[in-house]
């Protein structure tokens, strides 16, 4: 799946005729991200997320590039905290249960490819 999703990303950027420039950018976007979850990955042993999520965060570094990837990121962890304390609240799940982080992920890449420039905009209003 990881696979097909990089095959669209590269179709996508021969189809918009995206500068080689550009490209390495994205590129790089996709090995940092692939490098901090593999860092975590590392440090955690696994239990504090799985493999798939960081076969996964590359693919966003290359399809969103930055900072979308930083938006992507931030609601990923928004959303999955967000869901991780409801179920505490609803008891059902514990602090030492397991969520998938996966689906957060994916809605935090759809969400940044969406609503990219609305959330730079009002990130800007900030800064």
């Amino acid at each position: 799946m990881i696979v097909l999703g990089f095959a669209a990303t590269l179709l996508n950027w021969l189809a918009k005729r995206m500068p080689v420039s550009d490209i390495g950018q994205y590129v790089v976007t996709g090995f940092v991200c692939f490098a901090a979850f593999y860092l975590l990955w590392l440090v955690t042993r696994g239990k504090g997320l799985g493999f798939g999520d960081v076969k996964f965060a590359p693919l966003m570094g290359v399809l969103l590039g930055f900072p979308a990837v930083v938006i992507a990121l931030y609601i990923a962890f928004l959303t999955g905290a967000l869901a991780g304390v409801i179920l505490m609240l609803g008891r059902k799940k514990t602090w030492k249960s397991k969520i998938a982080f996966g689906p957060f992920l994916v809605v935090g890449t759809a969400a940044a490819l969406i609503w990219q420039p609305q959330c730079i905009a009002l990130w800007r209003m900030f800064i």
